[in-house]
């Protein structure tokens, strides 16, 4: 069975990364590795991890001397993984013990390199379902997938909710979308988080939804899940992706779409369920 690496990227998480440490390492699926790496943390975090931790065979620790920001943790801990497929899982996040076994089961289709699933995101107050996009377990022809993602229909930016191979997943994570405002996309992981999406879904002709398992988003103040003034990198994100792959279908209604916000509305009606 094909090595899966849990690649887990925290920063000053003490208390609360174990719940998402604890999920990888019930998963279900027997052959796959977890790859922690702490961002330099200033709580105890990486202490915390290694005592815990540390002589867990299935989990490797690392720690950067210094903070280098999200998007390089995440590519710092992909590179540090050996397997074929990736699973990135965020620090305040966690996934059911059948996960990565519910995806794996789809591995021997052809030319497909992105697999995802539907989120619950949890508050204080109630926990909602997102991006339930079929009943059912379906293959998707990657040109409705980016279609859909274009438009905002039911479909994830955050890679939490995604299995991703990891040569397509370092390619598109080290794609500079604007020059200009690079920082801000390395700063804060939006707009990248979506391009690994469409750059995966790009590359082959299929993507893979499984509908019978979930990952979890703890939505609290502080995390990504929360962010709302992000908005026009993803917005960025979107056009640069439909000016540069010209052989996307009706590409000049989408970029209409994009440019005037319409796809905010279909986002809205559509995710929730």
């Amino acid at each position: 069975m094909e090595l899966i690496s849990i690649v887990i990227p925290v920063y000053n998480r003490k208390d609360i990364v174990s719940k998402s440490v604890d999920s990888a390492l019930i998963q279900n699926y027997p052959n796959f590795e977890i790859i922690i790496v702490d961002n330099n943390s200033t709580d105890g975090t990486f202490e915390f991890l290694n005592e815990k931790y540390g002589g867990e065979p299935k989990i490797k620790l690392f720690q950067n001397d210094t903070n280098v920001g999200p998007v390089k943790n995440w590519i710092r801990g992909i590179e540090e993984a050996k397997g074929k497929y990736i699973k990135l899982l965020f620090s305040d996040d966690w996934i059911e013990s059948n996960y990565l076994l519910s995806i794996s089961k789809f591995f021997n289709e052809d030319e497909v390199s992105l697999f995802y699933t539907p989120a619950i995101i949890h508050s204080e107050e109630r926990s909602v379902s997102f991006y339930k996009t079929y009943k059912k377990n379906k293959l998707i022809p990657s040109n409705k997938f980016i279609s859909n993602l274009l438009l905002g229909y039911r479909t994830p930016v955050s890679p939490g909710c995604a299995l991703f191979t990891k040569e397509l997943l370092l390619e598109s994570l080290n794609i500079v979308i604007n020059k200009k405002n690079h920082d801000q996309f390395l700063m804060y992981g939006a707009g990248i988080d979506m391009y690994c999406y469409l750059y995966s879904a790009l590359n082959n002709k299929y993507v893979y939804y499984i509908s019978d398992s979930f990952a979890h988003f703890l939505s609290h103040k502080g995390s990504f899940t929360t962010s709302n003034s992000l908005r026009s990198l993803y917005k960025t994100t979107k056009l640069y992706f439909i000016n540069r792959k010209i052989k996307i279908p009706r590409r000049y209604i989408y970029k209409l779409i994009v440019w005037f916000e319409l796809d905010r509305i279909l986002v809205q009606l559509s995710n929730r369920i």
